[in-house]
């Protein structure tokens, strides 16, 4: 009777086993997000200037995009881009739609970070100023 049990024993802990592998990779591994960058002519492009209220560029801060205010809140982001030496990143070949974006800095060991949505029509260059504090 011993190893009858011994064998149900070690039967039911490798299939415990592999379905906790198989549940771990589906969390572990979301399924990837879609390529956002729109190669039609109607294409638009933003450029996000970072600085603080009083007027300092933020170098090397990120600037992240999402389709709505719930999914920026999640972190389900379509693009994301660092602020260059004066302080501006650069979205180019956007889809034509509303946008929310946010923006997390530091300076002097601060933490700083700025929200702002904007409707970008086909053809669009736009250029805005986002405020940290």
């Amino acid at each position: 009777m011993a190893p009858k049990f011994f064998l149900y024993y070690i039967s039911a802990l490798i299939l415990i086993t592999l379905l906790w592998a198989s549940c771990k990779n589906k969390i572990d591994n979301p399924t990837p997000l879609p390529v956002w960058e729109d190669y039609d002519p109607d294409s638009a492009t933003l450029t996000v200037t970072v600085q603080t209220q009083q007027g300092v560029f933020m170098v090397g801060s990120f600037v992240y995009l999402a389709l709505n205010k719930d999914s920026l809140d999640k972190g389900l982001l379509v693009r994301s881009a660092s602020t260059n030496g004066v302080g501006r990143a650069l979205f180019n070949r956007l889809y034509p739609r509303k946008y929310f974006a946010v923006c997390y800095a530091r300076r002097d060991s601060i933490s700083l970070s700025g929200r702002f949505s904007i409707q970008l029509p086909p053809y669009a260059i736009r250029d805005t100023i986002l405020i940290v504090h």
